[in-house]
């Protein structure tokens, strides 16, 4: 994936996720590139920033959409 990296990871994360899902491939592969782990995401989860999902026994990641159930 050519996701690019500024600085911020958290706010990368959501800025990508908000216009299109995040495979479990392309995040770990953002966060390599980004020196960071898993626990960013885990903290984005948590403060209802972004949700998981799964198609075709895959996971993904979007934003939150204030207002829509995920």
């Amino acid at each position: 994936n050519a996701f690019a990296y500024t600085g911020d990871i958290e706010k990368d994360i959501l800025s990508i996720a908000s216009v299109h899902p995040i495979r479990e491939e392309g995040m770990k592969e953002l966060l390599k590139k980004s020196e960071s782990n898993w626990g960013v995401v885990e903290k984005l989860i948590h403060d209802n920033k972004l949700v998981e999902t799964g198609y075709k026994n895959k996971r993904f990641y979007m934003r939150k959409i204030v207002g829509r159930d995920n």
